[in-house]
């Protein structure tokens, strides 16, 4: 959230707590005998936990992260299966996919071999590396959403959906050149 609106923000509900608070005060607290220096005691305090509120917002801000699937060890296990496996392959894709069901569900780093004659897929599910592999006859078509959206549609797993990181034109060109049928799905703006 930017600062001015922050600022924003917390003079309306500083304004919003004081017109609430006095004819709170007026007709309730001062209708069963309360008296007046309560009334600005109350103020006082909900002024010292709405500046301490506002100072802690700030802070828990500068200290907040950007929501992120990244997994570094995830990275560094599939890059030791790569080296441990030694496959040639022409084209290599980073990718996130959705894996697992209930508790055991996750977002895992995967990476994408385009071999000779399929589709290695190769991701870290809870600290574990798991692969399959589509053969290039079982692909039915292969969609790209937004040029980050990759969904394969295959006779043997259904459809498989992955989330490309950094997409490139080489994806589109590796799909071309295996003469794969592909799609290119993009939103009109």
């Amino acid at each position: 959230m930017d600062k001015q609106f922050r600022k924003k923000f917390f003079i309306i509900c500083l304004i919003g707590g004081l017109v609430f608070a006095i004819p709170f005060f007026f007709v309730f607290g001062s209708a069963i005998g309360y008296k007046w220096y309560w009334a600005v005691i109350c103020l006082v305090g909900g002024l010292f936990f709405a500046l301490a509120f506002y100072f802690a917002w700030t802070l828990m801000e500068k200290f907040q992260k950007p929501l992120s699937f990244e997994n570094k060890k995830a990275q560094q296990k599939l890059l030791e299966y790569e080296v441990a496996r030694n496959n040639p392959y022409e084209y290599k894709f980073s990718a996130f996919m959705n894996y697992g069901k209930g508790l055991k569900q996750e977002v895992c780093e995967t990476v994408l071999y385009f071999e000779e004659n399929k589709i290695h897929v190769a991701f870290c599910h809870f600290g574990k590396i798991y692969s399959f592999e589509i053969s290039y006859e079982s692909i039915d078509l292969a969609v790209i959403e937004n040029n980050k959206i990759l969904v394969i549609n295959t006779q043997e797993f259904g459809s498989v959906v992955f989330s490309i990181k950094n997409f490139n034109e080489e994806l589109e060109d590796a799909f071309i050149l295996k003469g794969l049928p592909l799609e290119l799905l993009k939103d009109e703006e």
